[in-house]
């Protein structure tokens, strides 16, 4: 299958596509790092690699991005500012939420603009979304938490939700949260 893979350089990424790569899988990958920082994936032959920021809606107007939008079967957006490498000060929060939220809104929008879209969409969210409860075992019937982060995965699971509702042209959607 050809998937387009957002922000699968991060903690997720680095073991899911080696993961995809030995199913067989055609990947292309967004990432907003340069291909020196990447150079497991930028020297793989098997893997297309798009440098860029997706949060930037401008971004999505390059050809290059068109085109793999319109020839990949499945979407897996894991987009994300990485939230435990820096302090988390204000204008740090502001891209931490920037790059998933923005980020899923461009994506989607420019799936629902073609002509004949992926067949899945996969979008991450977090275990964040519970806050912390250091002994607290999470299922998916608990309560959203009161912090930063849950706040963060409620807006972006309502954005991706909100998104590709109704008339999607999605056959399959997919909202998951990692840890």
């Amino acid at each position: 299958m050809k998937l387009l893979l957002t922000g699968c350089t991060g903690f997720i990424g680095r073991e899911l596509i080696p993961l995809l790569i030995k199913e067989g899988h055609s990947l292309t990958v967004i990432s907003r790092q340069t291909k020196g920082r990447l150079n497991t994936i930028a020297n793989d032959s098997r893997i297309k690699l798009i440098q860029m920021n997706p949060a930037e809606s401008s971004s999505w107007d390059k050809e290059e991005i068109q085109n793999s939008l319109k020839s990949c079967e499945g979407v897996i957006n894991l987009a994300g500012e990485p939230i435990a490498e820096k302090r988390w000060t204000t204008d740090h929060c502001k891209e931490i939420t920037n790059s998933r939220i923005e980020t899923t809104k461009n994506l989607i929008k420019n799936l629902r603009n073609l002509r004949k879209p992926p067949k899945v969409l996969i979008n991450a969210s977090a275990i964040g979304f519970y806050g912390s409860h250091a002994q607290t075992k999470f299922t998916e019937e608990n309560i959203q938490g009161d912090d930063f982060l849950a706040s963060l995965c409620k807006e972006w699971e309502f954005t991706a939700k909100k998104q590709t509702k109704s008339d999607s042209p999605f056959n399959r959607k997919n909202r998951n949260r990692f840890s």
